[in-house]
């Protein structure tokens, strides 16, 4: 068989969402939304997938997807980016090219030669193909604050050996507040200065403009300065409500414990707790924060789409030039699943 290995072409949106009705998953969100599917992946002359388009068929037998920083900034991917890969899909029947899917991370190296490339929520067969290939490979670690207020907790279950930090006893030196576009927007200087790689235009188009999700912006300040900036989504099952962080701008500025600050805003936005999953930070320094890491008899949903009581880890695989870190907005990992 012969294969032309290249980006979908803005005229093959259907040939995309065929083939993960096929083989992916017949009622995958992306195959019933083509709103998202455009949000996600749809830049200025291309969609984000490379494929492998049979020649004389003309129709895909192989797919994988790619999000990246710059794709949320500029509407395309450039050359030595930050490259998530979701998607990664070769047609079921092909036994005879078992090489085909690597030919297409092989054409996103080759193309791009990005600064990292990572796969996130990967299942454990995929993890052995990244670390086969030289991938590092781990599972985000989770961690949590709960309402203190609070006896019966209706989404999660907490372990009773929670043990206090160190730093939880520290005066509260932060102030968390939500607040809207117009004042995101006169924070615009501020947060290109302490972010340039997720910067103003990506927070925007990332997750103020997410066409089904809806993100709240936390400002942290210590004094008058900002501090870091906190996105977060409010989560909503068994009549009650959680906070996820999905990423945290400027986090390595965060010094000082942030447990009390977050205890006032869930108490008074009646949130059971706040989580956050999370790779890249040592464990010492997100527990200063006043963050507890979930305990094995502790019970902190995932998945939400449906819902399963039951913690699951989140596998990842990368490879990356510098420090890396991983957030759960990046790639596709917040993404809708109905």
């Amino acid at each position: 068989m012969k294969y032309d290995i290249r980006l979908c072409k803005l005229n093959e949106k259907k040939k995309i969402i065929d083939f993960i009705r096929k083989y992916w998953k017949k009622n995958h969100i992306l195959a019933k939304n083509e709103k998202l599917l455009n949000w996600q992946y749809k830049g200025k002359n291309c969609y984000n997938f490379v494929v492998a388009n049979h020649i004389n068929l003309n129709e895909f037998h192989a797919i994988l997807g790619l999000i990246s920083p710059s794709f949320f900034i500029k509407e395309k991917i450039l050359n030595h980016d930050h490259i998530w890969l979701s998607i990664w899909k070769v047609e079921n029947s092909l036994i005879e090219e078992k090489s085909l899917g690597i030919k297409l991370l092989d054409f996103v190296n080759k193309y791009y030669k990005p600064n990292s490339i990572s796969a996130i929520g990967i299942n454990s067969d995929v993890t052995k193909v990244y670390k086969f290939i030289g991938f590092k490979t781990g599972v985000l670690k989770h961690y949590y604050i709960k309402n203190s207020n609070l006896k019966i907790f209706k989404i999660a279950k907490f372990s009773k050996r929670t043990i206090l930090q160190e730093n939880d006893l520290v005066e509260c030196f932060y102030k968390i507040k939500k607040i809207n576009y117009k004042n995101l927007n006169k924070l615009k200087k501020q947060i290109n200065k302490i972010s340039k790689l997720k910067n103003y235009i990506y927070l925007v188009n990332r997750y103020l403009n997410h066409p089904i999700y809806k993100y709240c912006f936390l400002t942290l300040y210590q004094g008058k300065k900002l501090i870091s900036l906190i996105i977060a989504r409010t989560i909503n099952q068994n009549m009650s409500k959680c906070l996820r962080i999905v990423d945290v701008i400027n986090l390595q500025s965060i010094t000082l414990s942030i447990k009390t600050a977050f205890e006032k805003y869930l108490a008074l936005n009646e949130l059971e707790y706040v989580d956050f999953l999370h790779y890249g930070t040592s464990e010492n320094e997100i527990k200063n924060l006043g963050f507890c890491e979930k305990e094995r008899d502790s019970i902190i949903p995932t998945l939400f789409e449906p819902f399963l009581f039951e913690n699951k880890n989140i596998a990842f695989a990368y490879l990356s030039k510098n420090d890396f870190y991983i957030f759960k907005g990046d790639s596709d990992l917040d993404r809708p699943n109905r």
